[in-house]
């Protein structure tokens, strides 16, 4: 190996990110303020272009980006090449286990209408550690487009994620990516330029809920 094979490394690459999802009343929109996200591009050396946003209720984890660029095209199965939305979660955050297991998830979900999908978990596991990915039925999303932006906003019933109920668990691993027709992708708090993010759960923030009665 030459110091040109070294990935170059960035701040985020030590940290540890705890974030907060709060509770989502039924009056309150998906994109409420409150439920903003940091946004850590400056620190990955990535544009800033999108706001995304995270909360739950009592059934469903809500994922809203504002993608600050205007829709061009979407794709499946190479969904990299076009317009997605990519969430990654885990139910059993873990220190200790680098690569997915059963309790780790993959949706992708789309601006548009793609080979009749709008939303898809297409989690891919390593080993016999793994669960049957859930029904695109059951994932919900609505799209909003403008001239210069757009917003997506998806919904994941919590029974579609693995050995998960809301009652019993206080967090769970969740990173995004954005992916953007003929742009690089927009990433979370780890950049998928220098790691393969959907199989490194290691690298994802830990999601803690907040106002759970």
């Amino acid at each position: 190996m030459t110091l040109k094979d070294v990935p170059s490394l960035s701040i985020m690459d030590f940290l540890s990110v705890d974030i907060e999802c709060k509770k989502k009343e039924k009056k309150n929109k998906a994109n409420n303020k409150d439920f903003l996200l940091d946004n850590f591009s400056k620190c990955l050396s990535q544009d800033e272009l999108s706001d995304v946003y995270l909360s739950y209720d009592d059934e469903n984890l809500y994922c809203v980006a504002h993608v600050l660029t205007s829709f061009k095209k979407s794709f499946y199965p190479d969904y990299h090449r076009g317009d997605c939305l990519e969430v990654f979660i885990n139910t059993r955050p873990s220190n200790e286990s680098y690569v997915v297991t059963k309790f780790c998830h993959h949706f992708i979900f789309f601006p548009q209408q793609v080979e009749g999908l709008w939303g898809k978990e297409i989690t891919k596991f390593r080993n016999d550690d793994m669960h049957e990915n859930c029904s695109s039925k059951d994932l919900e999303v609505e799209v909003e487009k403008k001239t210069d932006s757009y917003i997506i906003s998806c919904s994941i019933p919590f029974r579609c994620l693995h050995g998960f109920e809301i009652q019993n668990f206080e967090d769970i691993g969740f990173s995004y990516r954005i992916n953007i027709a003929d742009q690089l992708p927009l990433d979370f708090v780890s950049s998928s330029f220098e790691y393969p993010i959907e199989r490194l759960q290691l690298l994802w923030a830990n999601v803690k809920f907040k106002g759970k009665k």
